[in-house]
């Protein structure tokens, strides 16, 4: 699949540790004016926080981010982790079980939406698949502060929803933190 051009804009790829041959993977965009690769996965690294991943098991630690200019000649940046980032909850996991974080725009359609698969889960934070309302509420409040501290960076950046049909990207301008948990599907080179 060729990726679209779009000006400014980053696709982000979180590589997890990999445990009990499950190693998740979580792809979202940001916009910023005037930055470079390496500047977005310091300023990535730099504004992360664990409780983003409310519920994610603690048994997963963020490894490096892929940071990957959709400009369409520049390549992918690994940007290694200096600081530990993990799941937010402890316990056993659920393999196949994952918060999701949906993100809004101001673009109607499935144009202006997206979403993040977070997980596997801990059987803690759930009961028949409702994830708890304590860890859904602190996972949006780690995301708003995030996208608010991209804003504040210099050259600010903006948490996006991009779509690579239209090749455009719009700002998240909400986010919902799901109560009803999703399943990850994981691509058959993943499984092992």
């Amino acid at each position: 699949m060729t990726l679209p051009v779009i000006a400014d804009t980053y696709r982000i790829t979180l590589n997890w540790s990999t445990q009990a041959g499950v190693a998740p993977r979580n792809v979202f965009h940001v916009r910023s004016s005037g930055n470079t690769a390496a500047a977005i996965g310091a300023l990535m690294e730099s504004e992360f926080e664990s409780t983003m991943f409310a519920g994610m098991a603690s048994q997963f630690a963020l490894l490096s981010l892929d940071v990957l200019p959709l400009d369409g000649s520049s390549a992918t940046l690994v940007h290694g982790m200096t600081r530990s980032i993990t799941g937010d909850s402890s316990g056993d996991f659920v393999p196949s079980t994952a918060a999701v974080c949906s993100f809004r725009t101001a673009q109607r359609g499935p144009r202006g939406r997206g979403r993040m698969y977070i997980g596997p889960c801990t059987e803690g934070v759930q009961t028949d698949g409702i994830l708890s309302g304590t860890v859904a509420s602190s996972g949006a409040a780690a995301w708003a502060e995030f996208m608010t501290d991209l804003a504040a960076a210099s050259p600010a950046a903006a948490l996006v929803v991009a779509s690579y049909k239209h090749a455009d990207a719009h700002d998240v301008t909400s986010l919902i933190y799901e109560l009803i948990l999703g399943t990850q599907r994981r691509r058959q080179s993943q499984l092992r």
